[in-house]
């Protein structure tokens, strides 16, 4: 098998953690609003503040990778996708929570910003068409597997573990 697709599975992987922490909010709502006393606006606000970053990191994020380097810039994002999910699930405190997914969201779009730079460089002229269908599809399994597995942990007393699981996958 060539390198490029063993590349592309180590991407997808990094894609799927991303997809299962991006709805992790919205699926333990129950909990996070019976466990720490938060309010449909709170939940709405954690959900959108991982995706926040992308406004403000997605062109500096793209610079930054070219200076440090794809690989060392993409396990960066890893340790802050991971990072933050962690913080989500020690945290008892609201602006924790905004913290981590912060933290999370922001390597979240370091992730996507690099990543899809190295598919299409791996795959340039050989199979593009295919790498990034595998490659973008990757996102979509993540979420489809957080909404299929945390719903068990949507109860006041187990809502950290979905963190600390979506957090594994990352790392």
């Amino acid at each position: 098998m060539p390198l490029r697709w063993i590349v592309l599975a180590g991407l997808v992987t990094a894609r799927i953690a991303w997809g299962f922490q991006l709805p992790i909010v919205t699926i333990l709502a129950p909990g996070l609003m019976e466990g720490l006393a938060l309010d449909v606006v709170s939940i709405g606000t954690l959900a959108g503040l991982f995706t926040l970053p992308g406004l403000v990191l997605a062109i500096p994020g793209g610079m930054l990778s070219q200076k440090l380097g794809e690989r060392r810039f993409i396990v960066a994002c890893l340790v802050a996708l991971t990072a933050g999910g962690i913080l989500c699930g020690l945290t008892e405190n609201f602006w924790l929570l905004w913290l981590g997914r912060l933290i999370a969201g922001s390597g979240a779009i370091g992730i996507n910003v690099a990543m899809t730079k190295v598919v299409i460089d791996w795959f340039a002229n050989k199979e593009i068409n295919t790498a990034m269908s595998i490659f973008l599809s990757g996102f979509l399994v993540g979420m489809a597997l957080a909404m299929v597995s945390l719903g068990q942990f949507a109860t006041p007393e187990n809502w950290p573990w979905g963190f600390y699981l979506a957090s594994t996958i990352g790392l």
